[in-house]
Formats: structure tokens, sequence, C-alpha cells
């Protein structure tokens, strides 16, 4: 591993997917990176295939780094004002079952939670998704709701799959679609059909949704909820965690206010750019009881924030010490690089890995 301990901070560079990212230095004006520095940056889920985490690399080069986060300034309201409602999203996702026969888009996976199979013996089944929410907003407002599910087998019925959703005790509808295909079904429905504890989602395939259907099953991918929520750090109003994405805004004053911090030091990020972030100036913290609240003004559009106190701030699960290859050199002493899936074996039992070792010449294996 290469030490960073000492080095010039201001040529590090960190990437993702090829691309710069703006990176923020704290501690690091003398010019070295020592214990206690950091570097600060804005990371984002990763959203394709074959993995469930991101990856960002920081490389030490020659030049001085120009993606260095900026600053903007903002005002500060005459008055406090009263916390403000956003946005948050929930998703739930189970990888459970696997279908490889599933046609679907390249970039997207084949993972599935557990079909949902109706049939004579069993004419209805349900499944419950728990919603783990943190301070919604009960008593106004909207909340979205979004479900991808994929067809079981096409049948000669047209519809042939169907699905009846529910919110706690509420009924969002019944959809029907033909053909082993995602179907994605929205729907906006009262905030306050968020009445119970644990809050729940609820999809059901059953016979009677479809007469002339002895049998058929549904594969859910994920479902997603956008709720109001109080503009909090703390989870549920009561544990203490310092920091709070804010994915939109409920109101259109300009006007904004988080509250729950323990510390007045609270940084408020830009986040609408999540490759250019940039904090925001002029932000006042003042004591409200036992905890801070965070004001600012800020008429932008589109308004998304990142706030946290530094001590908050999260780390990376993992850091590796990249190892080069030299398989983009001519010393890689590989003819074909042959890329097979798990299933199969690495001893040439493919088409292709037969002919590679047919011809006796020198292949690398990447495993799926």
């Amino acid at each position: 591993m290469v030490p960073i301990t000492g080095r010039d901070p201001r040529k590090f560079v960190l990437y993702n997917d090829g691309q710069p990212v703006d990176i923020q230095l704290i501690g690091a004006d003398d010019g070295t990176f020592d214990p206690g520095d950091l570097i600060v940056f804005y990371a984002v889920p990763h959203t394709g295939r074959f993995q469930n985490y991101n990856v960002y690399s920081l490389a030490i080069t020659d030049q001085l780094n120009t993606a260095i986060m900026g600053a903007r300034p903002v005002s500060t309201p005459g008055d406090l004002p009263p916390t403000s409602t956003i946005t948050q999203t929930v998703h739930v996702e189970r990888d459970l079952d696997y279908r490889s026969l599933y046609e679907r888009p390249m970039n997207v996976d084949h993972w599935f939670d557990t079909q949902l199979y109706a049939n004579s013996s069993t004419p209805t089944v349900t499944r419950a998704y728990d919603l783990n929410l943190d301070d919604p907003v009960t008593t106004s407002g909207t909340v979205r709701l979004t479900v991808l599910i994929h067809g079981g087998n096409s049948l000669a019925t047209n519809p042939d799959q169907s699905v009846a959703i529910r919110l706690n005790s509420h009924t969002v509808g019944q959809f029907t679609w033909d053909g082993s295909i995602d179907k994605s079904f929205t729907a906006n429905v009262p905030a306050a059909w968020l009445d119970s504890a644990p809050n729940r989602i609820y999809l059901e395939a059953a016979l009677a949704q479809l007469p002339g259907v002895t049998a058929y099953w549904i594969s859910p991918d994920w479902l997603e909820l956008k709720y109001p929520a109080v503009a909090d750090a703390r989870k549920d109003l009561i544990v203490n965690q310092d920091r709070i994405y804010i994915e939109g805004v409920g109101s259109a004053s300009p006007d904004l206010a988080a509250t729950g911090f323990s510390s007045p030091n609270v940084a408020v990020y830009d986040v609408r750019d999540a490759v250019h972030p940039v904090q925001l100036t002029g932000v006042t913290s003042l004591p409200v009881g036992s905890v801070y609240t965070v004001a600012w003004t800020d008429a932008v559009s589109n308004r998304s924030y990142y706030l946290s106190t530094q001590d908050a701030l999260l780390a990376p699960s993992a850091v590796e010490a990249d190892a080069l290859s030299n398989w983009g050199t001519p010393n890689h002493q590989a003819d074909y690089i042959a890329i097979v899936g798990a299933q199969r074996s690495f001893n040439g039992t493919t088409t292709l890995g037969g002919e590679i070792s047919a011809a006796a010449v020198s292949y690398t294996h990447l495993r799926a």
C-alpha cells in the first residue's frame, strides 16, 4: 500500500467510474496529509448490475487537483423558520430468487423475491414488506408508492398476471397485465394511510383476480415509497445521528430548517450534482431546547442537501490498496481473456473455452 501520510493532499484525485469527483480537504492547509485530516466527498449508491456497493478510487498524482469542492453563499432567515417538511425515500428489495430465463434489459439484474404462486391449493398468496420510515408526517400530504414486478409464465388468457397492493389496511389497487415481462405500478395515496406500527406494504396474488386462470405466479423485484418527513437529524426523533439527507423539500418557501443536532457545527452541502457538490456558507445554527436547529434561505430549484457534523461523517465500508494489473501492457502473457459464467467450469467446457484450449494458447479466466 502506498502511504499517504505526509503527502501533499492537493494532489489527491478521487474517481468514480473513471470520472473525477470533487473533494473537500479538511485540516490539510499545511500541505501535508496528517492523522486527523479528512478527505470529504459525496458518495452515491451503485445502480448497475453485479454489485450492491459503489467503488471510488483515490489516486496520488503529480499535478494539483482541480476537482476541489466549491462553496456557495446563502442568506440567513430573518426569523427561525419552522422545521421543514422534506421528502424521504424507503426502498425495499429482497434478492432471494435468481431467474435467468426472465427477459430483462442488459443493465438490470435477475434477482427477485421468492415468487407469489397462486394455484388450486393456495388460491391466495400474500407477502408483507415492513417499511422502515424515519419521522413521517401523516397529518397532510401524499406518499408515492412504486412497485416493480415480473410476470411468471405467459398463459393463453389475456391478461394473465395480476397483483393487489395494500398499504397497511388501505387498498391501493389491483393491477393486471399480460405476459412474462417487467411491470411497474405507481400510485399516489394519502400520507394519513401511514397509520400502523410498523407500516407495511402487502402484495397479493389470487386466482380470484384472474377468472379462468387455474395457476399463475409473479416475482416481486422491489418497492419504493416516497413520503413526507420531519427534517430531524435524529432517528425517530430520539436516536442521535447528527446527519440527514434531504432528498427534496415539501414547501415552496426558500426558508429551510433542520433540527435534532447535538452540536452547532453542522456543514450543509448542496448535492443536486453528486459529482460537484458545494458547501453552503452563511448557514446559521441556534439552540432550540436540548438540540440545535440549522437554518438557511435558498431559492434554487430542485433543492437537495446533505447535513452532517464532522464527527458524524460516514467512512467507507472498506479501503483497499489497488493491485495494478498488467493486462493493459504487452507483458500480460495472455492471448485471450475468457469471461465465463459461474455455472461453467474453468477447464474448457464452454465452446469458447474449448476453442481456446484446442489452440494451445494462454488465456486468463475472470469468474462472473
